[in-house]
């Protein structure tokens, strides 16, 4: 509607008084666009943790990010795209949108569950967490002690850790590329156009404070294999934002066993439901009134397959309904000549 606003504005002037009265006046629209620029990180935070593909780990940067958008409006800070100070009914959408921030989202900021799990992607690390970094850490080193333990337990013997050696990043399509910047640099991804759907979750990710790891890390000393595995992790730089962070842990399950079994724990488990819904809801599409007695062991086959054969690149199957695949029938006119 907002983009719009010349071509109603153009209309509204050839309608007839009463009905003119129904166009938004210079004020209402001045809260319509501000309410859209206030709502817009709303949205693309919502779209981005909704995604198939989403991670538990991206739900601390967003809340990062909204909270920062809404303290900056709070503080008296207008948008850059904001001409203007915000009208009362936009200070009072901040307003609401900021006890809503504060009571929802805020609360994740403390969960060991998406703290850890933003701490075990290569992407963000220490950046989402600079101030309490070493309490997150030494969680994350009990969780890793209890693996080892755990395996050690099941198998006799506790592999020794590999050394490190100079591992290059994973990119999302699987092919690797050499390091280029030193330890504690934050690297960005700059091609960020390629990948349109990452755009929100890169610039939310660039405006984190961008911590040297060498001054968050404890210092030499005497440590078991579950501080060492992750130690070593936490002193390679953030990877780019491209970097698929389950493919990077995948290639490091050697090198960090344990390590890399806790960090797939964490990211494997969706930010939010919409996924699930969705999948509940492909079975309104295998069960229609024309075919309304299926077993429930077929449906549920059904269902798992239509979600699952696109995740897997399993390629379409090509059932062709139509006339041109039937073979032609001879001509009776030419059989009776």
């Amino acid at each position: 509607m907002v983009e719009q606003q010349k071509a109603v504005h153009g209309i509204s002037l050839t309608l007839v008084a009463p009905v003119s009265k129904l166009v938004p006046n210079k004020q209402e629209w001045d809260t319509i666009s501000q309410l859209v620029d206030i709502l817009k990180p709303f949205k693309h935070a919502t779209d981005t943790l909704s995604d198939s593909k989403a991670l538990l780990s991206q739900a601390v940067p967003m809340v990062l990010r909204l909270r920062r958008h809404i303290e900056r409006l709070g503080a008296g800070r207008t948008l850059d795209s904001l001409a203007g100070p915000l009208t009362p009914p936009a200070q009072e959408v901040v307003r609401r949108l900021s006890f809503a921030v504060r009571k929802r989202l805020e609360p994740l900021l403390s969960s060991k569950v998406h703290m850890l799990a933003a701490l075990c992607d290569p992407r963000l690390k220490y950046n989402v967490c600079p101030k309490d970094f070493t309490v997150w850490k030494a969680q994350l080193v009990n969780l890793v002690r209890e693996v080892f333990a755990a395996r050690v337990a099941e198998t006799g013997t506790a592999a020794p850790l590999p050394e490190m050696p100079v591992t290059p990043s994973t990119s999302a399509s699987g092919e690797t590329e050499s390091p280029g910047e030193p330890v504690g640099v934050c690297r960005r991804d700059t091609d960020l156009q390629q990948r349109p759907g990452n755009v929100f979750f890169a610039e939310t990710v660039a405006i984190l404070p961008c911590s040297e790891e060498s001054s968050l890390l404890a210092s030499a000393q005497k440590v078991d294999s579950a501080e060492c595995s992750v130690n070593r992790y936490f002193e390679e730089p953030p990877e780019i934002i491209s970097c698929d962070p389950l493919a990077y842990w995948a290639s490091r399950k050697h090198m960090w066993p344990d390590l890399s079994h806790v960090a797939r724990q964490f990211l494997s488990c969706p930010p939010t439901s919409v996924q699930s819904e969705r999948v509940f809801s492909l079975a309104g599409d295998v069960v229609t009134p024309h075919r309304s007695l299926l077993d429930p062991q077929t449906v549920e086959k059904l269902v798992f397959l239509k979600a699952n054969l696109p995740v897997l690149n399993f390629p379409d199957l090509d059932f062709d309904t139509d006339d041109s695949s039937t073979p032609e029938q001879p001509s009776q006119s030419g059989s009776s000549s």
